[in-house]
């Protein structure tokens, strides 16, 4: 499958099944707008990858390099090293545009701003 990009939905705090909390990300998939998600614990060394973004919860994000660790169950890797393709305060912002991009791919019209980041 080609590259995607992941468009952050939210962000919440949940108990882990191993103690303590850990922070639950789901995510959609630009291309394949399929739902994912991945459990950032932050007792462990690979939430510096995600600090940034899990600190910022209320913020819209557009993520690259994420690897899929599971795909029939949707499960981001959380070793992933996402790359943050944009990063905007009103994440309503994002979900427009990336729900415009998806109206264009189904029935094409003029472009948007940020179609280019969802292909």
């Amino acid at each position: 499958m080609k590259t995607q990009n992941y468009v952050v939905l939210r962000q919440e705090w949940i108990n882990s099944h191993h103690g303590g909390q850990v922070v639950k990300i789901t995510l959609v998939g630009t291309a394949d707008r399929l739902s994912y998600k991945t459990f950032v614990d932050p007792r462990m060394k690979n939430y510096n990858n995600w600090a940034h973004i899990a600190n910022h919860p209320t913020r819209g994000y557009i993520l690259g390099g994420i690897k899929i660790k599971n795909q029939e169950k949707g499960i981001v890797n959380a070793d992933s090293e996402p790359l943050i393709k944009a990063e905007v305060e009103d994440p309503s912002q994002i979900f427009k545009e990336l729900h415009d991009c998806w109206r264009e791919q189904d029935d094409p019209s003029p472009p948007n701003q940020f179609g280019n980041l969802f292909d």
